[in-house]
C-alpha cells in the first residue's frame, strides 16, 4: 500500500484579501490626495505669478505713455494732464505718431474689475469709468486679473506731493511726476483688503 504524503497547503484567506485591498486603497487615495494637492498649489502658484506680470505689464503701458504727455500739443502748452483725480487721470499727447496729441484717460472700471484707456481725437474723455468706453488694458494678456484699487498721486518737479485731488488747472500744470499704485484681488474678495497684492510704480513727465 502506497502512503500519499500530505502537504501542508496554505492560501490567503477572504479576510486577508479584503485587508490588503482595503490598505492598498488608503494608501492609493493618500497618494491621490498628495498628488492633487500639489497639482493645485501648482497651478495657483502659476496663476498668481501670471496676474502679478500682467499687473506689472499694465502699470508700464500706463507710465510709459503718461511719460509722453505734452507732446504734439500745440506751442505754449502748460497743462499737459487735463484731470488729475484720485482715480482717474487724462493727459494729452501725440502717442500714435501722427503729429496731433490725443486725449488719453486712465481709470478703474469696478464693475468689471479692469482697468480701461479712453482715447478721445475730439476732445477730452468722459468722466464715466464703465464697460461701455474705453479699452480694457488689464483684462488681456497671459490671465485676466480682477483689479480693485487704482489710485494716482502727483509730485511738483521739487517732488513736493500735491494734495487734495482733483488737482485744479493751476495745479495740474505743476505735475511733473504721477505715482500709479494697482491692487489686485489677490483673495477674490471682490473689495480692497490688506491680503491684496499691491504694485506701485512712477511716471516723469518728460516734457
Amino acid at each position: 500500500m502506497f502512503k500519499h504524503a500530505h502537504r501542508d497547503q496554505s492560501g490567503f484567506t477572504i479576510l486577508e484579501v479584503l485587508v490588503a485591498l482595503s490598505l492598498l486603497g488608503i494608501v492609493s487615495l493618500t497618494a491621490f490626495a498628495v498628488f492633487t494637492t500639489s497639482f493645485r498649489s501648482l497651478l495657483a502658484g502659476r496663476d498668481s505669478s501670471n496676474e502679478q506680470q500682467n499687473a506689472r505689464a499694465a502699470l508700464e503701458w500706463m507710465t510709459r505713455r503718461l511719460r509722453i504727455a505734452g507732446t504734439g500739443t500745440p506751442p505754449g502748452t502748460v497743462e499737459f494732464i487735463t484731470e488729475a483725480d484720485t482715480n482717474a487721470v487724462a493727459f494729452r499727447a501725440d502717442v500714435d505718431g501722427d503729429g496731433t496729441a490725443e486725449w488719453h484717460r486712465f481709470c478703474l472700471d469696478t464693475t468689471e474689475g479692469t482697468v480701461r484707456e479712453d482715447i478721445d481725437t475730439t476732445g477730452a474723455p468722459a468722466s464715466a469709468c464703465t464697460i461701455t468706453t474705453g479699452s480694457s488694458i488689464t483684462s488681456r494678456g497671459l490671465r485676466p486679473m480682477r483689479v480693485v484699487a487704482l489710485t494716482f498721486a502727483y509730485f511738483r518737479g521739487d517732488e513736493v506731493l500735491l494734495p487734495s485731488p482733483p488737482l485744479s488747472a493751476p495745479d495740474r500744470a505743476l505735475i511733473r511726476r504721477v505715482r500709479l499704485t494697482l491692487s489686485l484681488d489677490s483673495n477674490r474678495s471682490s473689495t480692497s483688503d490688506p491680503q491684496d497684492l499691491t504694485f506701485t510704480m512712477d511716471a516723469v513727465l518728460r516734457n
